[in-house]
Protein backbone atom coordinates (compact mmCIF):
# COMPACT_ATOMS: atom_id res chain seq x y z
CA UNK A 1 0.00 0.00 0.00
CA UNK A 2 2.70 2.37 0.83
CA UNK A 3 4.58 2.11 -2.13
CA UNK A 4 1.35 2.99 -4.29
CA UNK A 5 0.89 5.67 -2.23
CA UNK A 6 4.20 7.73 -2.94
CA UNK A 7 3.53 6.42 -6.79
CA UNK A 8 0.82 8.56 -6.88
CA UNK A 9 2.14 11.71 -5.24
CA UNK A 10 4.96 11.08 -7.67
CA UNK A 11 2.68 11.63 -10.37
CA UNK A 12 0.73 14.21 -9.01
CA UNK A 13 4.31 16.47 -8.53
CA UNK A 14 4.92 15.73 -12.12
CA UNK A 15 1.44 16.80 -13.14
CA UNK A 16 1.83 19.95 -11.39
CA UNK A 17 5.43 20.83 -12.28
CA UNK A 18 3.94 20.14 -16.14
CA UNK A 19 0.99 22.37 -15.45
CA UNK A 20 2.99 25.23 -13.86
CA UNK A 21 5.61 25.18 -17.21
CA UNK A 22 2.28 25.62 -19.51
CA UNK A 23 1.33 28.37 -17.67
CA UNK A 24 4.66 30.17 -18.20
CA UNK A 25 3.90 33.49 -20.04
CA UNK A 26 6.51 36.60 -20.99
CA UNK A 27 6.64 40.29 -21.24
CA UNK A 28 8.93 42.51 -22.15
CA UNK A 29 10.34 45.27 -20.14
CA UNK A 30 10.95 48.06 -21.31
CA UNK A 31 13.12 49.87 -19.10
CA UNK A 32 13.02 51.27 -15.57
CA UNK A 33 12.94 55.06 -15.10
CA UNK A 34 12.44 57.70 -12.28
CA UNK A 35 11.30 60.30 -14.13
CA UNK A 36 7.44 59.76 -14.21
CA UNK A 37 6.85 62.27 -17.38
CA UNK A 38 9.09 60.04 -19.44
CA UNK A 39 7.66 56.96 -18.33
CA UNK A 40 4.23 58.90 -19.41
CA UNK A 41 5.71 59.71 -22.72
CA UNK A 42 6.89 55.66 -23.54
CA UNK A 43 3.78 54.48 -22.05
CA UNK A 44 1.83 56.97 -24.95
CA UNK A 45 4.58 55.41 -27.50
CA UNK A 46 3.65 51.90 -26.66
CA UNK A 47 -0.32 52.10 -26.88
CA UNK A 48 0.25 54.06 -30.15
CA UNK A 49 2.16 50.76 -31.54
CA UNK A 50 -0.71 48.74 -30.04
CA UNK A 51 0.81 47.26 -26.93
CA UNK A 52 -0.80 47.21 -23.24
CA UNK A 53 1.58 49.03 -21.30
CA UNK A 54 1.74 48.33 -17.15
CA UNK A 55 4.19 49.54 -14.51
CA UNK A 56 5.41 48.55 -11.10
CA UNK A 57 6.97 50.55 -8.10
CA UNK A 58 9.98 49.66 -7.55
CA UNK A 59 12.81 50.66 -4.97
CA UNK A 60 16.67 51.42 -6.15
CA UNK A 61 19.36 52.54 -5.20
CA UNK A 62 18.90 56.13 -6.12
CA UNK A 63 15.11 56.12 -4.41
CA UNK A 64 11.87 55.00 -5.94
CA UNK A 65 10.92 53.79 -10.07
CA UNK A 66 9.05 52.98 -12.13
CA UNK A 67 9.21 49.54 -14.24
CA UNK A 68 7.78 49.74 -17.34
CA UNK A 69 6.63 46.62 -19.20
CA UNK A 70 4.69 46.16 -22.23
CA UNK A 71 2.59 42.99 -23.39
CA UNK A 72 1.70 39.57 -21.86
CA UNK A 73 2.95 36.84 -24.15
CA UNK A 74 2.57 32.85 -24.54
CA UNK A 75 6.04 32.09 -25.44
CA UNK A 76 9.27 33.69 -25.05
CA UNK A 77 9.48 33.34 -29.40
CA UNK A 78 6.09 35.94 -29.00
CA UNK A 79 7.72 38.23 -26.46
CA UNK A 80 10.78 38.11 -28.69
CA UNK A 81 8.89 38.85 -32.12
CA UNK A 82 7.39 41.98 -29.94
CA UNK A 83 10.96 43.57 -28.77
CA UNK A 84 12.14 43.64 -32.12
CA UNK A 85 8.87 45.79 -33.62
CA UNK A 86 9.56 47.91 -30.46
CA UNK A 87 12.95 48.28 -31.38
CA UNK A 88 11.69 49.75 -34.85
CA UNK A 89 10.32 52.47 -33.48
CA UNK A 90 13.20 53.21 -31.12
CA UNK A 91 12.25 51.33 -27.92
CA UNK A 92 14.89 48.98 -26.06
CA UNK A 93 13.75 46.57 -23.93
CA UNK A 94 14.44 42.78 -22.35
CA UNK A 95 12.31 39.60 -22.49
CA UNK A 96 11.75 38.57 -19.00
CA UNK A 97 9.52 35.70 -18.06
CA UNK A 98 6.27 35.85 -15.54
CA UNK A 99 6.67 34.44 -12.23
Amino acid sequence: MLAKSAEKAEVKTAEVKTEQKQAESFTVQVGVYSDLANVKRIQDQLKQAGYAPFTEKVTTAKGESVRLKAGKFKSREDAVVALDKLKSIGLSGIVIGND
